[in-house]
């Protein structure tokens, strides 16, 4: 879980069940949200991301968004380190 002590991305709400997610640290966003976020009729919340984020669409709450941004947002910068593969002799004729 990302920490909420010092949060990268705020939501602003719209009406009753909307809201903008902004990232707060860029103030490009502020004209350009990184996506909006609404409460569906059976209680989930639904997100259309307009930043290039590979991130679910569906959630439980509007926690939960803003935890798997930061937790995406916070990841280490690169690839991963390479996973090695054994390599054994050919097989004997």
């Amino acid at each position: 879980m990302a920490d909420t002590s010092i949060r990268r991305f705020a939501l602003q709400r719209v009406d009753e069940s909307s809201w903008v997610i902004t990232d707060i640290r860029n103030p490009t966003y502020a004209a350009h949200p990184v996506g909006h976020a609404s409460v569906t009729d059976d209680d989930r919340v639904e997100v259309t991301w307009d930043a290039p984020v590979p991130l679910p669409v569906l959630y439980a709450t509007l926690t939960d968004v803003l935890d798997s941004l930061e937790t995406w947002a916070n990841r280490p910068p690169g690839s991963t380190k390479p996973i090695p593969i054994p390599h054994f002799p050919p097989p004997p004729h």
